[in-house]
């Protein structure tokens, strides 16, 4: 890039993810100084296609990789990186069987690099529709992608990619029932990766299915100090959804799970992930029912035993009298 396209594109990060209009107000320039030249647009095109991705503009990052690909205007690692931002993107929205294609396309390339991002994406997309209740159909594919994946990724070049990937089989296994196995594969990536937080949080989750309160816990605490530290408002979602799950399922202290979900939905909004923060808010719907239904039933056992008492007291009265 020449350097003035490379200065309105690194203004343009600056901001990125945290103001969107000056972000497209600095990339707007330097797509203005590009013009002529398909090498430089192509690189502001892909600086763009990130930054809709990093502000969530799902939709719009698919209509410019589309137009992108339209015009011929992206090749080698550039087309690949392109078309795994758009199978990622086109899986955010829920268009999965879309997302499925993209990444099985970049799963048969020769390159090792391209075929990671291809088996390891599509093990998170088939993760999804196993949770969406295709379990039957597409447990036995994450497992498959995952273990290939695997196989091709050296854990101390590639620790988060391999953790991630782990990640994604160990949820696999945790789905088609076999948590013990789950716990093994998040255990074995917490030795490569023992400070991040989305695993820990998987680990606390399979204490909790455990039963294991006392484990459960031990990992949230873990997971919370590092959230913290890095003021990972996504990752304290998680966690108070967690100990909200917990407190509900272990506990059965619906009031205290209530607040947790209460507190993992506002985290939620605060960075507009609307699918958890949904989430968060139909289980307190839920929640509300099981409180009424137990303080109805609260109610009426009272009710019953004071109805019972004046009956005996009745009871005794006659016989005094008497």
């Amino acid at each position: 890039m020449s350097s003035e396209v490379l200065n309105y594109v690194t203004k343009a990060q600056e901001y990125v993810p945290v103001d969107y209009e000056k972000f497209m107000y600095y990339i707007s320039i330097a797509h203005h100084y590009a013009e002529g030249d398909n090498s430089q647009i192509t690189n502001v095109l892909v600086e763009l296609a990130n930054g809709y991705y990093a502000f969530k503009k799902y939709e719009k990052c698919i209509e410019l990789i589309d137009s992108i690909f339209l015009e011929n205007l992206a090749c080698g690692d550039a087309k690949f990186d392109l078309m795994r931002l758009q199978g990622i993107s086109l899986g955010n929205i829920g268009k999965l069987k879309e997302a499925i294609g993209i990444f099985e396309s970049l799963a048969r390339e020769d390159s090792v690099e391209v075929k990671i991002m291809g088996l390891g994406n599509l093990g998170w997309i088939y993760n999804l529709l196993v949770m969406d209740g295709e379990k039957d159909e597409y447990v036995g594919k994450v497992i498959t992608c995952c273990k290939e994946a695997l196989r091709l990724i050296n854990p101390e070049t590639h620790s988060k990619l391999w953790s991630d990937i782990s990640i994604n089989l160990g949820t696999a296994y945790w789905y088609g029932t076999r948590s013990e196995k789950a716990l093994e594969i998040f255990l074995e990536a917490e030795k490569v990766m023992p400070e991040y937080p989305k695993l820990l949080n998987n680990i606390a989750s399979l204490y909790v299915g455990l039963n294991n309160n006392e484990m459960a816990q031990e990992y949230l605490k873990r997971s919370e100090k590092i959230a913290e530290r890095q003021n990972d408002l996504c990752t304290m979602g998680h966690i108070n959804r967690i100990q909200g799950w917990l407190a509900e399922t272990l506990i059965e202290d619906y009031m205290m799970a209530k607040e947790y979900y209460l507190i993992a939905h506002d985290y939620f909004l605060s960075i507009d992930a609307l699918f958890e923060a949904s989430t968060c808010f139909a289980k307190n719907l839920e929640l509300n029912e099981l409180i009424n239904k137990e303080s109805l039933c609260l109610l009426s056992q009272k009710l019953k035993t004071k109805y019972n008492m004046q009956s005996v007291s009745m009871v005794l009265g006659e016989v005094v009298i008497a």
